[in-house]
């Protein structure tokens, strides 16, 4: 089983990789918003994840939406 990672941990790691910030994605565009229920505990899952990867919720949402493409037969189409 995989050791839990603290929040004060998993923000020192953040803070040793990002030399960086990443840049938003472009507002607009040809994107639109969806907006999707969830617990407030799957909310606090998702951000820690994305702070202990280096990563945003949204990069964390289109990897699960194109592994479940994926997973149906589809192409990958989420960035």
């Amino acid at each position: 089983m995989a050791k839990k990672s603290t929040l004060s941990a998993a923000l020192h790691s953040y803070n040793e990789k990002s030399a960086k910030p990443k840049a938003a994605p472009e507002a607009g565009g040809d994107r639109r918003q969806l907006s999707v229920r969830l617990e407030p505990e799957v909310i606090h899952q998702l951000k820690l994840l994305a702070l202990q990867e280096g990563t945003t919720l949204q990069g964390l949402v289109c990897e699960g939406l194109n592994s479940v493409f994926q997973a149906r037969g589809e192409a990958p189409l989420a960035k």
